[in-house]
């Protein structure tokens, strides 16, 4: 209530009770004296005392600034060594001793009393604090808490909230990008099972096209073998006929190009084909190659109108594939026109490149997705199907050659295919490859076909599961050699081979049990018979087939459907050559090299033994043809 500066110094009080006098006055005895207080002293009102930061100090250093001063906040690092707050207390009583009271609001806030007016903090942790104290008034009560100080300890900057926002925003990023990731993953793996499914149902009709091609050839040989016979034989008086029956012949052959285009679409996939080029008149090239489907338009009633533009000369292409595309464009106009209408074929020169012009009058293209007209398998929407290939492997072909193909619908209905053939197509092309069935051909199989070899004191084995052409292949051989033996599989064709022993065999490759390549293996392999030479027959007519039954030891490769003339003129010279081989044997006198003329393995493993043989018993007088059999 009172201090020094009211006149009450320091002094040591009796603790009785003071005297009060009947005026009102009060008493109090002290060891230094006696203190009045008169009944009209002043007493100050309760009010508390002002509490005002002083200064800041930062690591020993001062760094309250004004604008600080004015806001009482401070933001410091989160490794500040130290960090101190002095205040002061003003009131009336300037000298009285102060007592303050703080505590931190953030903390635990644990209240703190001291007497000194520096107020430290130590480890602080990165937040946010505020200082409140409060001071000891002479009533002895505390006064009211006042905010002295606002702290903002700041943390490193990798916690800060920017670091941290940065940090977040990657992870968000990276969150979506992974998940970008993945769902661009399933979608390519989407995209690719869709490629894989469409791969694999090509895959699939292309080996439905193929077995069906294999399937065909030897009915196909059925019908094209006898004709050629019966054409070849002169027994066919009547010109109609003859002219007839060649017609027949030529769509057979049509028949076959249409199954080779199969595989040959295979070949072109692989990069295994390529161009003859030759150099043509066109103009009379189409002539040649329309032709032969006059007796089918005829037969449907539509006229055939040819348009050739003069100035087309001679033109570089591969003639065996171009007829394919132009007799593909025929069918097609044939396929889709109505009677009573016209097909139109042109040529014209365009820009570098001769063009040729297939239109018809039929249904147009109005069903037709253009866009996919020339893809595999690709069928408009329309009435009259087809295999969805004849396009596809045109617009290949024609690609081949450098050149373009299109389709445009009439003025007044129907639609025109046209392909253009580049006018200066000098590269370079290497020339396909000649089947095996040619190169392997040796010089004495290379002879005059007009000087037949009798084969009449021969024997023939026919190895085929197709009872129709194994019936007819025994028939028509009958008439050439002496003996001739069937058998249906290779197993059979083994037993019958050791059995008989027959001078050449004619074997198919495709037949239950044993096929023909592990016939011809398992014949050449053996000692007692892998002298006779073995034709192969077979729908299987890609070159890999050829070059496996020739490692297999065969000694000739035809495909189906095959020509009887031409299979006997291969018999005769491999048996020709044969007699040859045993004649130079039969008339030397000297010990053959094993190698020499020996025609397979089994054969130079025979004539080196053989040879063994008579060079250890040159000197033995008992040395002859019967010694050397025991």
């Amino acid at each position: 209530m009172f201090g020094e500066s009211d006149g009450a110094y320091t002094n040591e009080y009796i603790s009785k009770s003071p005297l009060i006098t009947h005026n009102g006055d009060i008493y109090m005895a002290g060891v230094t004296g006696v203190v009045r207080i008169g009944k009209d002293a002043p007493f100050s009102e309760n009010t508390d005392p002002v509490i005002t930061l002083l200064d800041v100090a930062l690591n020993g250093a001062s760094v309250n600034t004004e604008s600080d001063r004015n806001e009482n906040s401070i933001s410091v690092p989160w490794n500040y060594t130290s960090l101190r707050a002095r205040v002061i207390v003003r009131e009336n009583d300037l000298m009285r001793k102060k007592l303050l009271r703080y505590y931190i609001k953030g903390t635990q806030e644990e209240i703190v009393e001291t007497s000194n007016n520096m107020i430290a903090f130590h480890a602080l942790s990165t937040g946010n604090y505020e200082i409140w104290v409060s001071c000891y008034k002479k009533n002895g009560d505390w006064s009211v808490p006042v905010k002295l100080l606002s702290i903002e300890v700041t943390p490193p900057w990798w916690k800060s909230d920017g670091f941290i926002g940065i940090c977040v925003l990657f992870i968000v990023i990276g969150i979506s990008f992974a998940f970008w990731i993945v769902i661009k993953r399933q979608k390519m793996k989407m995209i690719w099972e869709m490629k894989e499914h469409e791969q694999r149902t090509y895959e699939d009709k292309i080996r439905f096209l193929i077995n069906l091609n294999h399937e065909l050839r030897t009915p196909l040989t059925l019908v094209y073998s006898p004709l050629k016979r019966l054409l070849n034989s002169g027994e066919v008086d009547n010109t109609n006929h003859y002219r007839l029956l060649t017609n027949i012949l030529k769509h057979i052959r049509r028949v076959n190009d249409i199954i080779n285009m199969v595989l040959d679409v295979r070949k072109m996939e692989t990069g295994e084909e390529t161009l003859h080029i030759g150099t043509y008149n066109l103009n009379e090239w189409i002539r040649q190659v329309s032709e032969a489907f006059r007796g089918e338009l005829e037969y449907k009633k539509i006229s055939l109108v040819y348009c050739l533009d003069s100035s087309v000369g001679d033109v570089p292409f591969d003639a065996a594939k171009c007829e394919i595309i132009l007799s593909n464009l025929i069918m097609n106009a044939l396929k889709f026109s109505d009677e009573s209408t016209t097909v139109t074929i042109s040529s014209c020169l365009e820009q570098g490149y001769a063009r040729v012009l297939v239109s018809d009058e039929g249904i147009g293209l109005a069903n037709v997705d253009m866009t996919r007209l020339f893809n595999r398998f690709y069928q408009g929407e329309h009435g009259r199907k087809g295999s969805g290939i004849g396009l596809s492997y045109s617009r290949m072909l024609v690609e081949m050659h450098g050149g373009r193909i299109g389709v445009m619908n009439n003025v007044g209905k129907g639609a025109t295919f046209y392909y253009e053939l580049p006018l200066n197509n000098t590269t370079v092309l290497i020339a396909a490859k000649s089947y095996l069935n040619e190169l392997l051909v040796s010089p004495e199989m290379k002879m005059d076909t007009t000087t037949d070899f009798v084969v009449r004191r021969y024997s023939v084995l026919i190895v085929e599961d197709e009872p129709e052409l194994r019936y007819y292949l025994k028939s028509s051989l009958k008439e050439y050699f002496k003996q001739v033996y069937v058998a249906g599989d290779g197993v059979d064709a083994f037993n019958m081979a050791v059995q008989y022993q027959p001078d050449i065999v004619v074997s198919d490759v495709m037949m239950p049990r044993m096929d023909g390549f592990e016939f011809c293996r398992k014949l050449k392999g053996d000692l007692e018979i892998s002298h006779i030479p073995i034709i192969l027959l077979t729908a299987r007519v890609d070159q890999d087939s050829a070059v496996q039954g020739y490692k297999e030891g065969a000694d000739f490769y035809i495909p189906k459907p095959f020509d009887l003339e031409f299979l006997l003129t291969i018999a005769r010279n491999l048996l020709k050559n044969r007699e040859a081989v045993k004649q130079r044997y039969k008339n030397s006198n000297s010990v053959v090299s094993p190698k020499e003329d020996t025609i397979s393995n089994a054969d130079e493993v025979f004539m080196r033994k053989l040879n063994e043989l008579i060079s250890d018993q040159l000197e033995n007088p008992d040395l002859d043809v019967n010694y050397v059999a025991t």
